[in-house]
């Protein structure tokens, strides 16, 4: 994470003006709505629920055949779903992430996790690492382990520097 802060902070002191510019452009032909407060209900939740299910990657892992990358969240939300009664969802998102870490989609060299891969089995890797996509993999392992140990997911962890202790 540390390598990830200190090149998007040279990113952004090199090209300030133009993401100042970019952004500016972009306000002007969005109409920016003010977030709206509420509540998302299962009636929300459970047609996307039962996409990821019926398009669960049994071999590779992964939800589709391809782009394969991680889905923000999705470890947290299986939890929820499975204290609830509403079973299926974990061994899906457990199944991605131990297969991602195997992949080479994961860095062995200098830790974390390049943006994605194009081929259904975690090939056809595009080598940007995003910073964001990567504090939301940690949040991912670190929900899978809190649930149950497993050496190859916890490895991922303590790879390249990035260590989180239980």
């Amino acid at each position: 994470v540390l390598f990830d802060l200190t090149e998007g902070k040279k990113y952004f002191e090199k090209w300030h003006n133009v993401l100042q510019g970019v952004s500016q452009v972009y306000e002007k032909r969005v109409d920016l709505e003010d977030p709206k407060s509420g509540v998302v209900d299962a009636k929300a939740v459970e047609p996307i629920v039962r996409w990821l299910l019926g398009n669960v990657d049994a071999k590779n892992g992964g939800f589709n055949a391809a782009p394969k990358y991680a889905l923000p969240g999705v470890m947290e939300w299986a939890f929820l779903r499975e204290d609830q009664g509403r079973l299926g969802l974990v061994d899906a998102a457990r199944r991605t992430l131990k297969k991602m870490a195997a992949s080479p989609l994961f860095d062995t060299r200098d830790g974390g996790f390049h943006r994605m891969a194009a081929a259904p089995d975690w090939g056809a890797i595009q080598y940007e690492k995003m910073l964001e996509g990567n504090v939301e993999l940690i949040r991912e392992f670190v929900f899978a382990l809190r649930e149950a140990d497993d050496p190859a997911l916890r490895d991922v962890l303590h790879d390249g520097d990035v260590l989180v202790t239980m």
